[in-house]
């Protein structure tokens, strides 16, 4: 009887959850959900969450059949399904529910359906004749309390119907979701849509591959690990992990609930899968940080977006647009904050910049210029297209725009750098065009400003030109380019106007064709005196090496850069010259055409800058912005490119040596110097950094260079000499005689001061010489005599900042403040002992007004000095208090910035980093001094500079070496990342990559295996310097450096890959096809490409030299020639190819080109 009751009565779940209205106070009830409680609190807090799911889940079911009894017939099918789905739900729980198991058998009747509809939060009350379509609550759901939302399975049944159709039209009709705007919508009929429905399959799988979104996730080691770890003062180590505890129960020990932690082989999860260890978790990739820097992206996309619908002439507005779009998709770095994008993102964020670009190009007014926008999408574009539909698009917008020079220039760049397609004299008379083409566009009624723009253009198409004759090998041809240059501009005969130039000309040709000496030969005395001029003797070439046959690759690189060095210079008719070479003789034809008048201070200023570019010295202090960009383009700041010295000493010297046992590397040991010119770094001593550096490391050994030191030195002598009112050249010419040879420099500033007695800035050169020397005494007389000759506090500025310094070099502080207190009446060191606070703020007030004075009047140098004056009183009368002197410089830097932004000059910058590299030598003096300082504050005034000038290498190397102190922080490597970044280099000129890069690279040689530099990482920031994304890609000395690296490795399989690179990214430069003859390991692995048989290594290395005469490279030694004497012919090559030209290797982002 029992039995037939419980069949009859419906079994309730026991969950404690669940409570009953009717038998709530009884006690057995009461009792058994205190025991349910108390096993519940035992669970896991997972485990808990697991049972009230299934709860709500077997309870609702139960519901939602009851509440649909009605409509048995009409949903029958569906009230079946979800009987056996939530029948295979239960069983998969068994182990809880059994009861429930054999309560849903139960319910599998109408008649227990029925029954089971005892208590409900609803009420329907229908009519008769009404069929059961909705339900209506008017008590609300009190699940609302229990769950804090709708139960999901109290809601009936139901579908969404309509897709898209509008109320009102045929069915046919629906909405066009695809081409939704915003502003209208289109209606479209099932006749629009193909018979294969190939638009909605498409359209569907659009979105579901957008709603299939991947959760990145990445293992985080557990904070709380940290407890366990080893402890090194303990007197054993544990073997067991730190939750052993637990596991050193036995298995009867263990509780339910840590079996409930595991996966069951029943469990909807599926099979079970080897868990994480206990101290390591998932992670979402979507931290808090990245999700709010992704929502700060969006909004700051839609932010500009408005801005350019609103204002489409803002070309800033839409750069900014374009170059915000990398922000929108990758990981944050946790370095610098940067975005991380793989290979496909990168191409995706270049695909949407193309439709930016494009629409940015539709959307702007006729009158506004488009040239950066089509320079950011040709761009754009290279990452994209091909070789030949870069081409195409590069001559499209050039037909487009014809008048953009810039657009030009960078053409120029994409010829000069397409091995495809590059052959000299093909770039050659481009560049031509591109010149006769900028002249054309000077018209008589065009600004003063922009036909300043234009010849500067102008002259920086000549400078290319020329260092691309000097690279493929023409040498000659370039130097007699800047012969003519100088002297047309500089020694023109005052009888010759400039309103006609074609008169000019002709008695240019005829001064050239008389084949007097030109400027830098010996006797030159100018194209105005020519007439007192006669030809040179006639001149004899050195007979040149003769090829080896055992060697004949590396016998004849010798021999060929022994023609190069001997025919640098362009020969005379009458000259015996060792080869048939019409090349070595210049005619007047050749060169009028690209003569140019380069009149005015600013231009003639310019002109003399590129000329020392040309010649690989850094630019005299009359530096603009312009030769600042020039300074550090990749295609001119190549100081050791055409050399056969061993330049490569300073960079690998390290490689085989262990760097533990050196503290730190000087702070001036970088090969490459970039920085500004001052009488501090034209006369530094052993520890400061010198503008001539690499210049005379390059040419302290004559015979290696290609262009000879003395006809350089001459040449900028004669400069000196025409430009008597230039006294900055005049200086920078005494320093660089100085470098080479002090006896002589000294004669030669003597000579120069009888011409020019009143230049302070001679005296100043000829007092540093003698503190170079080591009399001191000698010096300060001469400073001392000179400052009573001064007659205004300009002429003597100079001379005080020299004079301190040497004091300060010799420690004599005490002296120091006492030639202060002498300058304020214009004389040397007065009185005795340590100043009195009334000279100290006479002093500091003489030195304040006079900087303000000067800046009033525009008198830079004046202002420098006296800033820097004023900064070493504060720092001598305050205990060597730095912070003290570090005021002095902020203060000086707002006053300058304020000035040149109300007065509209360009010279800010300039002025800006002289002011850095005082304070840096300063800063330097400190830290040498002194034995207690911060490091952190010497951290902090370089970053400072660095942020401002990346590419100065003097704030590099002093920050380079304070941190080598410090190498566990690693703070060298993040700040080269943080500034070779796209995010930086998209701020700044893409140029100033090309001394980060150098550096970067330097640094990694020198850095130490214990501070994480290996060959790899080397390795990586050579790659990091020539990727396709960085303006480096085609530099030819970081090339060069790589090439040699991978030498000195001794690697063969990677010097070859890494030298094809080179020549395949740099055709235009011979050098580097010339260093495949000349290094052992290189010329080993080209032989040995593939498996040849014996004596077929030759012609792998013939093949390399026919690339020299397939880009029309200068070749001065015909090696074919000579196979051809030694009966080898042409049928010597791999495959029977004879001597065609090799195939390079094909690298990864040209794989469209081959």
């Amino acid at each position: 009887m029992d039995l037939m009751e419980d069949k009859d009565k419906a079994h309730v779940p026991k969950f404690s959850s669940f409570k009953p209205k009717v038998e709530n106070n009884k006690p057995e009830n009461r009792s058994r959900r205190k025991d349910d409680a108390s096993r519940e609190r035992e669970r896991s807090p997972e485990r808990h969450r697991r049972h009230g799911d299934r709860h709500r889940y077997s309870h609702g079911r139960s519901r939602e059949k009851d509440r649909h009894h009605k409509s048995i017939d009409r949903d029958s099918r569906r009230h079946r399904d979800d009987d056996d789905h939530h029948h295979h739900h239960h069983n998969r729980h068994s182990r809880h529910h059994d009861d429930d198991r054999r309560h849903n058998r139960h319910d599998r009747s109408p008649l227990s359906r029925h029954s089971s509809h005892t208590v409900t939060t609803t009420t329907h009350t229908p009519k008769d004749n009404e069929p059961d379509l909705y339900f209506i609550d008017t008590q609300g759901d009190i699940q609302n309390i229990t769950y804090g939302s709708l139960h999901k399975y109290d809601v009936p049944y139901y579908h969404r119907t309509g897709r898209g159709r509008v109320l009102g039209l045929p069915s046919t009709c629906w909405i066009d979701r695809d081409s939704l705007d915003g502003k209208s919508m289109i209606l479209r009929t099932n006749a629009d849509i193909t018979d294969d429905g190939s638009a909605r399959k498409k359209r569907d799988a659009a979105w579901k591959q957008a709603r299939n979104v991947e959760t990145l996730y990445r293992v985080k080691q557990d904070a709380s690990a940290g407890n366990s770890e080893v402890e090194l003062d303990s007197d054993y180590i544990s073997l067991e992990s730190g939750d052993s505890k637990k596991r050193r129960r036995g298995d009867r020990d263990m509780s339910v609930s840590e079996y409930e932690d595991e996966v069951d082989y029943r469990s909807i999860e599926g099979k079970a899968k080897a868990s994480l260890p206990s101290n390591i978790t998932l992670q979402n990739d979507l931290t808090p940080d990245n999700d709010a820097a992704g929502i700060a992206a969006r909004l700051k996309n839609a932010h500009l977006s408005k801005h350019v619908a609103e204002h489409p002439d803002d070309i800033d507005g839409w750069l900014a647009l374009i170059d915000h779009q990398s922000s929108l998709v990758g990981t944050m770095s946790a370095d610098n904050n940067n975005r991380i994008l793989t290979a496909s993102e990168k191409r995706s964020v270049a695909d949407i910049r193309l439709s930016i670009y494009e629409k940015a190009l539709s959307s702007l007014s006729a009158k506004t210029p488009r040239d950066r926008l089509v320079l950011g999408l040709l761009e754009e574009g290279a990452k994209l297209w091909d070789t030949k539909l870069l081409a195409r698009k590069w001559q499209d917008y050039l037909q487009r725009y014809p008048n953009y020079m810039s657009l030009w220039v960078r053409y120029l760049d994409f010829q000069q750098t397409n091995y495809l397609n590059f052959t000299y004299e093909k770039c050659r008379d481009f560049i031509i065009e591109c010149i006769e083409l900028n002249k054309s566009s000077i018209r008589p009624q065009t600004v003063e400003e922009q036909v300043l723009e234009q010849k500067k253009i102008h002259l920086y198409l000549l400078l290319r030109l020329s260092l691309l004759m000097r690279e493929s090998g023409f040498c000659e041809h370039a130097v007699a380019l800047w012969q003519a240059l100088l002297e047309y501009n500089f020694f023109r005969p005052k009888s010759l106007t400039y309103q006609d130039p074609s008169a000019a000309i002709r008695s240019f040709s005829a001064f050239w064709d008389s084949e007097v000496p030109r400027i830098g030969e010996v006797g030159a005395k100018g194209w105005d005196a020519s007439s007192e001029s006669k030809p040179p003797a006639p001149q004899t070439d050195e007979a040149a090496h003769a090829i080896d046959l055992h060697s004949p690759f590396e016998s004849w690189e010798r021999a060929e850069w022994e023609c190069m060095r001997t025919s640098s210079l362009p020969a005379r008719t009458l000259d015996e010259t060792q080869e048939d070479d019409p090349y070595r003789i210049i005619l007047s034809s050749d060169i009028e055409k690209l003569l140019a008048d380069f009149t005015g201070p600013e231009m003639q200023g310019l002109l003399l800058n590129a000329f020392l570019l040309f010649c690989r010295l850094p630019p005299f202090s009359d530096r603009s912005s312009t030769v600042s960009e020039w300074c550090v383009d990749p295609f001119v700041f190549n100081q050791y490119l055409d050399t056969r010295s061993d330049f490569s000493k300073p960079w690998f010297s390290d490689l085989s040596t262990d760097l533990e046992n050196k503290q730190a590397l000087l702070s001036n040991t970088f090969p490459l110097q970039n920085i500004l010119c001052t009488p501090d770094t034209l006369f530094p001593n052993s520890q400061w950094f010198s503008v001539f550096n690499s210049f005379h490391n390059l040419h302290s050994n004559d015979s290696a260079t290609l262009l000879p030191t003395p006809w350089i030195r001459r040449a900028i002598r004669h400069l000196v000499t025409r430009l008597d009112d230039n006294d900055e050249l005049a200086q920078y010419s005494v320093a660089l005689e100085y470098t080479f040879n002090r006896h002589d420099a000294k004669a030669y500033v003597k000579r120069l001061l009888k011409q020019r007695p009143s230049c302070f800035g001679l005296y100043n050169c000829y007092a540093l010489m003698e503190v170079r020397d080591g009399n001191v005494d000698a010096a300060e007389r001469v400073w001392e005599t000179t400052c009573r000759m001064g007659t205004s506090v300009r002429d003597c500025s100079v001379l005080w900042v020299s004079w301190l310094w040497a004091l300060m070099e010799q420690g004599k502080m005490e002296k120091v403040g006492r030639l202060l207190v002498g300058i304020v009446d214009g004389r040397g060191p007065v009185g005795e002992g340590e100043m009195t606070p009334a000279e100290i703020l006479r002093v500091q007030r003489f030195l304040t007004e006079t900087a303000e004075h000067a800046l009033a009047t525009s008198k830079s140098a004046t202002f420098l000095n006296a800033t820097e004056c004023l900064a070493l009183l504060h720092y001598i009368t305050t205990s060597n208090d730095l912070s003290k002197a570090l005021q002095i410089y902020d203060t000086a830097e707002r006053n300058l910035i304020k000035h040149f932004s109300s007065s509209r000059t360009s010279n800010n910058d300039t002025l800006r980093e002289i002011l850095h590299q005082s304070k840096s030598k300063l800063l330097h003096h400190h830290s040498s001094t002194i034995r207690l300082y911060k490091p952190s504050l010497l951290r902090e005034e370089l970053q400072k500079s660095i942020s401002l000038f990346p590419s100065n290498t003097m704030f590099l190397g002093l920050f380079v070496w304070n941190e080598a102190k410090f190498r566990i922080d690693d703070r060298v490597r993040s700040i080269m990342r943080i500034h070779t970044s796209p995010t930086s280099f998209s701020q700044t000129s893409p140029s100033s990559q090309t001394i980060l890069h150098l550096y970067t690279i330097f640094s990694e040689l020198h850095r130490g295996v214990s501070s994480g530099s290996t060959i790899h990482s080397v390795r990586a920031a050579f790659e990091a310097a020539v990727s396709d994304e960085k303006p480096t890609r085609s530099y030819p000395l970081v090339w060069k450096l790589y090439i040699l690296f991978e030498c000195c490795v001794g690697h063969e399989q990677k010097v070859r890959d890494v030298y094809f690179r080179a020549v395949r990214a740099c055709p235009w430069v011979k050098e580097l096809v010339m260093v495949g003859f000349r290094e052992g390991v290189l010329r080993r692995g080209i032989a040995s490409t593939t498996g040849q048989k014996d004596g077929e290594e030759i012609g792998q290395l013939r093949k390399v030299w026919n690339v020299l005469v397939e880009k029309e490279l200068r070749v001065h030694v015909d090696l074919e020639e000579w196979f051809d004497d030694q009966g080898l012919g042409v049928g010597v090559g791999v495959g029977g190819e004879g001597n065609a030209p090799i195939r390079l290797p094909v690298d990864e982002d040209s794989m469209d080109e081959s």
